[in-house]
């Protein structure tokens, strides 16, 4: 989402384009108030979604035995975000998973090969049927539980639901519309609150009457909005603990 825009659309759309608000800088406002307020609210609802990669090795570990370990997600990871939800969490790399294909087989190209294939192929297929099951459960704000991941490898995957980036980038096309209703209504909060002693308003073009009345339902409505995401989001997937 572009932030220029973002605010043209919203300084139209509330008809304050051409007014000289009583603010130093109206536009650095409303960015603030956007930062501040609605990124973290709709963050909660709707979070950026990215997957990362996480070596145990390089961790801060709370404990760690052979059935269960418990660490803190690296702050480098979240980047100053809020972190919300992990999503989901898989071993990295492990010794379980894909095909089987000896190293031999680029430069060793016999009938030995297939029935060295096969064998190491079933050989992974039964470690991974007799190896424990391995679970996570999420610990807020920053704490990750394993289960049994002594059995399948030193590193994970992470898919983790984090706070927006203050600049708008991670907002997606499907999601601007959304955004955009969120943030319309915060503005609007904070002109109602800021403006309400003032009736009119001296122009170039002559005094105006603002129709502040106009945004006194801003904040019903975004409770509304809020009640309405509340609902959407309850029927979500984002998970705390996954029990395979």
């Amino acid at each position: 989402m572009n932030p220029s825009r973002l605010l043209k659309r919203l300084k139209r759309e509330l008809g304050i384009t051409f007014f000289t608000l009583p603010f130093e800088n109206p536009d650095e406002e409303f960015m603030e108030i956007i930062k501040d307020t609605t990124i973290p609210v709709y963050s909660q609802f709707y979070p950026f979604v990215e997957d990362v990669i996480i070596d145990l090795d390089n961790v801060d570990m709370v404990y760690n035995t052979y059935e269960e370990g418990l660490f803190i997600i690296p702050p480098s990871i979240i980047q100053d975000r809020e972190l919300y939800y992990v999503v989901d969490v898989q071993p990295f790399n492990t010794t379980f998973t894909g095909n089987y294909y000896p190293a031999s087989s680029l430069i060793n190209n016999t009938p030995s090969i297939y029935e060295d294939m096969m064998l190491g192929q079933a050989s992974a297929d039964l470690l991974s049927g007799i190896a424990p099951v391995f679970t996570w459960q999420f610990m807020e704000p920053n704490k990750l539980k394993v289960f049994n991941l002594s059995s399948w490898s030193t590193q994970l995957k992470l898919t983790i639901g984090v706070e927006h980036y203050a600049n708008l980038s991670s907002i997606k096309k499907g999601q601007s519309e959304s955004f955009y209703k969120l943030a319309k209504l915060d503005i609007k909060m904070f002109l109602f609150n800021n403006l309400r002693m003032l009736d009119k308003m001296e122009t170039a073009l002559g005094t105006i009457d603002l129709h502040i009345e106009d945004w006194a339902n801003a904040e019903s409505d975004r409770d509304a909005l809020i009640e309405k995401m509340t609902e959407q989001h309850n029927l979500s997937t984002y998970n705390s603990v996954n029990y395979k």
